[in-house]
């Protein structure tokens, strides 16, 4: 990861969107990145079982990926054992990115899901007004997690205090940078997919480029996608869906 100093352009996000994205130099967190099964559980259909009243979700948004150049190349090196393996996208989780539009103080609780979708060179976003950790680390699709951890994305060098100020990785501000640049997506995520066939030994391929050995199985997954969100709705909205573990006594849906 290298260091520069981030010009950013004004936010092209949609007038009617209800958040803000922070300013730069006050988005000091770091970025979790993660490698989703989206040939298990299209991404599509993960959206679709997203439920406002209980995650929070927002809205979709899309953006060009400004991790490649015009000729395609990236423009940060990826190690030849750091690549996405097939069947997965790369998702970068900024959390406490946003904050309620015309709000200018207070606790940033928004957060942004980005899934970079290399076949067609841009990044999905899925918006959320809070945090969206115990879905992310607990949602598993019964052979391993919907969402592995893989890396961490500090926002600079360490020892560096960054408040305040610009500069930092690139990598970093190249996702908040991709999310700044977000407007409204042209068309709908199952027609993104259909594209996105990638092969896979073993599964058999539905209509949205993805494979499964078992089709209920999906459904199953649906399902508990639902579940968990409604128990997050459940527990207190001050509890911002932190790190902090399932309380006893809370909906049994919230825990595998």
């Amino acid at each position: 990861m290298g260091n520069r100093k981030a010009h950013f352009k004004h936010s092209k996000h949609p007038t009617d969107f209800p958040l803000k994205q922070i300013e730069y130099r006050s988005f000091l967190k770091t970025i979790s990145l993660y490698h989703y099964a989206h040939y298990y559980f299209p991404i599509a259909e993960f959206e679709k079982c997203l439920v406002s009243e209980s995650v929070g979700f927002v809205r979709r948004l899309e953006s060009t990926d400004l991790f490649i150049n015009e000729d395609g190349s990236e423009k940060i090196l990826v190690p030849k054992d750091d690549e996405v393996p097939d069947g997965f996208t790369e998702v970068a989780y900024l959390k406490n990115v946003f904050r309620d539009h015309g709000s200018n103080k207070g606790r940033s609780q928004g957060s942004a899901l980005g899934f970079r979708m290399l076949d067609e060179d841009r990044i999905e976003w899925f918006c959320f007004s809070g945090t969206v950790d115990p879905l992310l680390e607990t949602l598993h699709n019964g052979k391993e997690h919907q969402f592995n951890l893989v890396a961490h994305i500090d926002r600079g060098a360490p020892g560096v205090n960054y408040k305040g100020k610009m500069g930092g990785y690139l990598e970093h501000s190249l996702w908040y940078e991709s999310l700044r640049g977000a407007s409204k997506p042209l068309l709908a995520l199952e027609a993104v997919e259909t594209n996105r066939v990638r092969p896979i030994k073993n599964l058999v391929f539905n209509k949205y480029g993805q494979g499964v050995e078992d089709p209920n199985s999906v459904q199953l997954l649906a399902l508990k996608v639902r579940s968990k969100s409604q128990a997050m709705a459940d527990k207190s909205k001050s509890d911002e869906g932190s790190e902090s573990d399932v309380e006893s006594g809370s909906d049994p849906s919230s825990t595998d």
